[in-house]
């Protein structure tokens, strides 16, 4: 949820209907996948932290219509203006939406630092990968974004889902995921944002 403008504090699940199989949630700490990168690849984490992130998606004609409620491109702006987001409008009538730049690193307030963006839903071996660039619209190393994703999976503690669970995630300190599952599985999901903004 790194790149909302306004991200929730907190994340809560609760668990209605396991799957009978997969499905569980990945949780790993920011503080530790930040330290990894750093010192592995300094270059990329510091240009996260200068630049920050850009994620962008594209709606057909049909689409941003829909999703703006208007056939009209200045409305469309104007609407995407006040969330946050700009538009580019493709010549095939598709509209190319930026969310950003966001930051990519958070400050804890133990003078720590977090992995806080979303580049574990992007998986750099697919076209998710062209869905994420630097602030400055530079290209993400993929070197760097695989490693990052390694790391990632390699020291995520996977929940196993039971009827009845709950968790309640730090969003500012705890990344989480979710794996691949056989149906049905319902999870409810609850954010919370702080009427003033956490200083975790």
């Amino acid at each position: 949820m790194a790149y909302l403008p306004d991200y929730p504090d907190v994340v809560m699940f609760f668990c209605e209907i396991a799957p009978p199989e997969g499905g569980e949630t990945g949780i790993v700490q920011g503080r530790t996948v930040y330290d990894a990168m750093a010192r592995d690849y300094p270059e990329f984490v510091r240009n996260l932290e200068e630049k920050g992130l850009v994620y962008y998606n594209f709606l057909a004609e049909n689409e941003w219509k829909e999703k703006f409620g208007t056939d009209d491109r200045s409305q469309a702006e104007l609407k995407a203006s006040k969330l946050s987001k700009k538009l580019q409008w493709l010549d095939d009538g598709r509209v190319k939406v930026y969310h950003g730049p966001r930051p990519a690193i958070k400050q804890l307030k133990e003078n720590s630092k977090t992995w806080f963006n979303n580049i574990g839903t992007s998986n750099p071996t697919t076209p998710n990968l062209r869905h994420l660039e630097y602030g400055d619209g530079t290209p993400l190393p993929l070197d760097a974004l695989k490693a990052s994703l390694a790391f990632m999976n390699d020291h995520q503690v996977p929940h196993k889902w039971k009827p009845g669970d709950v968790m309640v995630v730090n969003n500012h300190a705890v990344l989480h995921s979710r794996h691949p599952s056989k149906p049905p599985r319902r999870l409810l999901v609850s954010d919370f944002l702080s009427c003033k903004k956490s200083r975790l």
